[in-house]
């Protein structure tokens, strides 16, 4: 397991990894059973800029946090705005297969291939079935090469995140990292985070795309009706 960490150290995660709001630089984290401390160390022989530690399960901790930003940002695909209500306008989770979400292929190649050298590596072993820590790091890893094998198929984003619309259940990892564009942590303020979707160059491209789309339907709903009218005047003649 060691080797294949050092192996894929340089390689971006699929996950959200929040910045430092002081340096920009990623912020690197230490994970416990029940805990996790997030720190940036600055520059060399300097003090941290971060240092804070969660209670896992505490609902304010930045895991919990940025999970309940998805979640809410996600509201806004169930309950479009009224002004969506207009006739012929797209479905709102059709912005969910825009293109600023599709992720990097060599990167998914990449961790695909890591995904499955560490089950083989559990599997090796021999010790999911009597280790909860092995066997729930396999079914994690299952999970996520699903989903990876699933944007590798199209190259888009929607199959992946169209089911977290649905609710039910916490967005996973891979489909926070999809929405996610950054996260800014601060040592005692919640996370701030910003959505791909909500980047303004992105909002104004969707908009014109949803603009001509809906006014391509109501032409062609225009000339179906109008066809319609024609044939039943030609039968009144």
């Amino acid at each position: 397991m060691e080797a294949i960490e050092l192996k894929y150290a340089d390689v971006l995660p699929l996950h959200p990894v929040p910045i430092c709001e002081i340096c920009g630089d990623a912020v690197q984290i230490h994970r416990f059973r029940e805990s996790e401390i997030w720190f940036c160390p600055g520059e060399e022989g300097q003090e941290r800029h971060l240092l804070r530690r969660d209670e896992r399960r505490d609902p304010s901790s930045v895991r919990r946090t940025i999970e309940y930003s998805v979640e809410r940002f996600l509201e806004t695909f169930r309950r479009p705005a009224f002004g969506n209500y207009w006739p012929f306008a797209p479905s709102p989770t059709s912005r969910l297969g825009d293109e600023c979400l599709n992720p990097d292929p060599q990167l998914l190649d990449t961790h695909h291939a890591r995904l499955l050298a560490t089950i083989a590596v559990i599997d090796g072993a021999g010790l999911a079935a009597d280790d909860d820590d092995l066997g729930a790091l396999k079914q994690q890893c299952h999970d996520t090469l699903e989903a990876v094998e699933a944007l590798q198929a199209d190259g888009s984003a929607f199959n992946v995140l169209e089911p977290a619309v649905a609710g039910g259940t916490a967005p996973s990892e891979i489909q926070q990292w999809l929405l996610i564009e950054t996260v800014i942590l601060g040592a005692d303020a919640p996370p701030k985070v910003r959505f791909t979707l909500d980047r303004p160059d992105v909002h104004e491209r969707i908009e014109l795309a949803d603009l001509r789309q809906a006014i391509a339907a109501a032409r062609e709903w225009a000339d179906q009706r109008e066809g319609e009218l024609r044939a039943r005047e030609n039968r009144q003649l």
